[in-house]
């Protein structure tokens, strides 16, 4: 299960189950707790991660099996202020390739940025896709490439808004770390 504690104060868990995603939001001042289901008759779930940020938001992401064979990668969205979720979403558009390994991290602005690894036959390369609290759709960005060659990233937010990004090489034991806005 991926699990992200936000601050506000609500602890989100998230499982998968044979036929169902399912997310737990409890609220850690007054003990009630709400289950929902993000997403029914999911392909096979492989990673789930979630991150939260200190107005109670959570992005969860998570990568699944799809038609022909290949992983996608799909989010949703938790809101603090409205304690509901947003409906689930596919974050990438590649029809083709395999997306797996999905990491989170949000920062304090409501920017919440989504890493993955992309599986093209024996390339490997690490893509972004962002969401914004902010945004008048309130909506992610779509993929962008942000490190060659790589495989299993992982993210943090800094305090200033910012993201760092680490990487394994594809093709050897060298570690890349990246940092972006």
């Amino acid at each position: 299960p991926g699990i992200a504690l936000a601050l506000d104060p609500n602890a989100v868990i998230v499982a998968s189950f044979p036929t169902i995603l399912v997310s737990v939001v409890y609220n850690i001042m007054t003990g009630q707790a709400s289950s929902m289901p993000l997403r029914n008759n999911p392909g096979a779930i492989g990673s789930i991660h979630a991150a939260g940020n200190a107005a109670g938001n959570v992005v969860v992401a998570w990568d699944e099996a799809s038609d022909g064979g290949r992983r996608d990668v799909w989010a949703a969205q938790y809101s603090g202020s409205v304690n509901s979720w947003f409906p689930s979403v596919r974050i990438e558009s590649d029809e083709v390739n395999s997306m797996t390994g999905p990491r989170v991290a949000y920062a304090a602005n409501g920017q919440a940025v989504v890493v993955f690894t992309r599986e093209a036959g024996s390339a490997r390369d690490v893509f972004v896709s962002r969401y914004s609290d902010s945004d008048a759709d309130g909506g992610w960005s779509g993929e962008a490439l942000l490190i060659s060659f790589a495989t299993n990233p992982d993210i943090v937010a800094t305090s200033t808004g910012g993201f760092v990004v680490t990487a394994t090489d594809s093709n050897s034991s060298a570690l890349f770390a990246r940092s972006c806005r």
